[in-house]
Order: structure tokens, then C-alpha cells, then sequence
């Protein structure tokens, strides 16, 4: 089974390699070509070579979580502040404002229909959120997370991550709601941020300067930081990336986030590449009405960023 994972990852890399450099050439995003790679070794659109895709998807799940605690390196707290009006009204306007347009327009539409109950309400908040995964790497990929703009960006997609955290934890509860659920959810995250903090206010520091002069050593402490901070937030019922954010964040003002950022970038980029050709491996052959529906998302998520953002 290892044996056959790892030609499985090798295939991967491969066509990754493969498409990439025509995509790059042709300035169409690595991202997009990377699911090609990986519809194209799929076992429903494309050839077959690659026939378990689970193994490569849970493995790859590793670069989102480096892309967050990268992501949380790079976040300023101090300029955040300075934007916050910027986010906080922008962060709570886009993602209301989208949800009620979304259950308008399906509602209007009927293309919910038959999805279940709760279908439209789904639909709506996840036509709300943005892929904090795909934003953060583009801006990464044009040196731009440090302009006002990005700044603002990134604020409002950690906003979105937190509205997506807050309906996870009511989402199993939906049809007998209860405030306790929140505000469990809501405590949750309270003490994963406290124990965060204060272990890098008054751990942390030492830690670090003893391994100041192994960047190696440095570099594994850094990262078991990371995932001791996972392995708590995983604790507490909060996904994973928030964790690995939420890790980044606590040490961002320490001197050597930089040198830390730059050894951990190209692991990340290597696990996020199979992210993606994994997430290509699992589309299935398309109907009429995923298609259309698909189409009426992709309008919709355009034209309603513009009115409640603009």
C-alpha cells in the first residue's frame, strides 16, 4: 500500500510537471493546472493512472495547514488594526449581504430543489465564503500580501473563516438550535487563542533564542509549535487550519518569522501542489444541472462580491 501511494504522489508531481510549464508559459494560473493534472489521472474524467485518491487528498492536507501557519506569520496584528474598520465593516457586510442574496436568487430560481432541506441555506453560506487556500497563494505568488489592499483581504477572509467555524458548530444542530452550541464554540476558541498566546509570550521567546544559531533546529521548532497548536485546536472540535493560523499569528512578531517563512515555503508549495491535483482526481462526470448550477454560482459569486463589497 506505502509502495503504491508513493507512485501514486510520483504521478502526481509528474503531470503537475507536465501541465504547469505549457500553463505557465501561456500565464494561465498553477492552480488551474494542477486540477487538470489531476482530472487527468483521475479515475472518472481521465485515464485511471491514479485510482485512490483519498490517500493523496489526506496527505496533501498537510499544505493547507503549512499555507495557514504561513499565512499567520505574514499577518501584522498591529496593521491589521490599522485597516479594521475597512474589515470589520466589509467582513460582516459581504458575508450577510451575500448570504441573503444567495437565498433570494435560489429561492427565485428553484435550483435547490430536491437537495434536501436545508439545501439553499448551505448553498448561501458557501457562495459567502472565499477560498482563504487560493487568495493567500495568489497574492503570495505576486509578493503582494503586504500592500493595504491584501491587508484588507486577508482580514476579511480570516472574518469568513470565522463565520464558516461559527456555522460548522451549528450545523449538526440546525433544526433545534441553541445558543449553548455557540457559545461552546465560541469558548473553544477563546482558550485555543489564550493557551496560544500565552505560550509564545512567555515560552516561546526562550525557546527560540537557544536555537537561534541552528536554523535547522529552528525550523523543527517552529513547525512542532505549529502542530502542537493543530493537535489542540483538533481537540477543542476547531478544524486544523484555524489552528495552524492561529500558531502563525501568536509568533508573527518574533524576529525570526522570516527565516522560518522561507524554509517552510517550499515544503508548502510541494504539498499544496498535490492539494490540488488530488481535489482534480475527485470530480466526477458532471450532469445538466450541476453544470447549470455551477454556472448560476459562478455569476452569482461575481455580481454579489461586486454589490456588497464596491
Amino acid at each position: 500500500m506505502h509502495d503504491q501511494l508513493i507512485v501514486d504522489i510520483g504521478k502526481s508531481i509528474i503531470a503537475a510537471a507536465v501541465i504547469g510549464l505549457p500553463a505557465h508559459l501561456l500565464k494561465i494560473p498553477l492552480l488551474l493546472a494542477f486540477l487538470i493534472a489531476g482530472v487527468l489521472l483521475g479515475p472518472n474524467l481521465g485515464l485511471g493512472l491514479v485510482k485512490d485518491a483519498a490517500s493523496i487528498s489526506t496527505l496533501a492536507e498537510m499544505g493547507l495547514v503549512l499555507l495557514m501557519f504561513i499565512l499567520g506569520l505574514e499577518i501584522d496584528l498591529r496593521r491589521l488594526l490599522q485597516a479594521g474598520k475597512a474589515v470589520l465593516v466589509n467582513g460582516f457586510t459581504q458575508f450577510v449581504g451575500c448570504a441573503l442574496l444567495a437565498l433570494l436568487v435560489f429561492g427565485v430560481t428553484g435550483l435547490s430543489e430536491g437537495l434536501g432541506p436545508y439545501a439553499m441555506l448551505y448553498l448561501a453560506v458557501a457562495c459567502s465564503l472565499s477560498s482563504t487556500l487560493v487568495v493567500v497563494k495568489i497574492l503570495s505568488d505576486r509578493m503582494e500580501l503586504d500592500t493595504i489592499t491584501s491587508r484588507i483581504t486577508v482580514g476579511i477572509l480570516v472574518l469568513q473563516d470565522l463565520w464558516a467555524i461559527g456555522f460548522l458548530a451549528l450545523q449538526p444542530d440546525l433544526a433545534h438550535l441553541k445558543p449553548i452550541v455557540l457559545a461552546l464554540s465560541a469558548g473553544r476558541a477563546a482558550v485555543l487563542v489564550v493557551c496560544s498566546w500565552g505560550a509564545a509570550r512567555f515560552v516561546l521567546p526562550t525557546i527560540f533564542l537557544k536555537a537561534a544559531k541552528r536554523p535547522e533546529l529552528m525550523l523543527i521548532i517552529a513547525m512542532a509549535w505549529c502542530f502542537s497548536i493543530c493537535g489542540l485546536a483538533n481537540s477543542l472540535g476547531l478544524s486544523l487550519e484555524m489552528g495552524a493560523l492561529v500558531a502563525g499569528v501568536s509568533i508573527a512578531s518574533f524576529p525570526y518569522k522570516l527565516d522560518v517563512a522561507a524554509k517552510i515555503s517550499s515544503l508548502r508549495d510541494f504539498f499544496i501542489t498535490l492539494f490540488f491535483v488530488g481535489l482534480g482526481l475527485q470530480i466526477t462526470m458532471p450532469t445538466s444541472k450541476s453544470l447549470l448550477l455551477a454556472g448560476v454560482i459562478c455569476l452569482f459569486i461575481v455580481v454579489s462580491r461586486l454589490l456588497t463589497i464596491f
